[in-house]
């Protein structure tokens, strides 16, 4: 990834962590993953995807039902 700072100093930070996470898992063969602190969609369920065995572990109760709803747990 390239990144350009601004004085505002915008980082993806998210996105920088996500993108790291899922190409540990794939280039070690990783195959379960438990997600403590799992956070929303838009990286719990990439990991899903990425292993066979995924665990989540979350307690904003919000995003706990969005993760049920898409059978996520």
């Amino acid at each position: 990834m390239d990144f350009k700072l601004s004085k505002s100093y915008n980082y993806p930070q998210k996105e920088t962590l996500k993108r790291f996470v899922l190409d540990f898992i794939s280039s070690h063969e990783i195959t379960s993953m438990l997600d403590i602190g799992a956070g929303g969609l838009e990286t719990a369920k990439p990991y899903r995807e990425a292993v066979e065995t995924y665990g989540a572990i979350e307690k904003d109760k919000s995003r706990v039902e969005k993760l049920q709803k898409e059978d996520i747990r």
